[in-house]
């Protein structure tokens, strides 16, 4: 089972935190390991408006149906090809 806990803040207090718990493939995980490990980034972004924090993994491809799966995958996220 993979934890994904989700931390928010607001003027830099903790606000909410949330735990998203999901049985995933052990498979779809390596996979997506790979994916990031070739075409990822990982970082930690903030809103200049509420200070907001969030951590963001960003894929650098434009094999629409990859980007896909990896949102049929963990159903979050957006697919999007600039």
């Amino acid at each position: 089972m993979i934890k994904i806990w989700r931390i928010e803040f607001k003027n830099m207090k903790i606000q909410t935190i949330s735990e998203h718990k999901e049985d995933y493939n052990p498979t779809d995980l390596a996979w997506f390991a790979g994916i990031v490990d070739g075409e990822g980034s990982l970082y930690i972004t903030r809103s200049s408006q509420n200070y907001d924090i969030r951590g963001v993994i960003k894929i650098g491809m434009t094999h629409k149906t990859t980007l896909e799966r990896i949102r049929g995958i963990f159903n979050i996220g957006k697919v999007q090809i600039d």
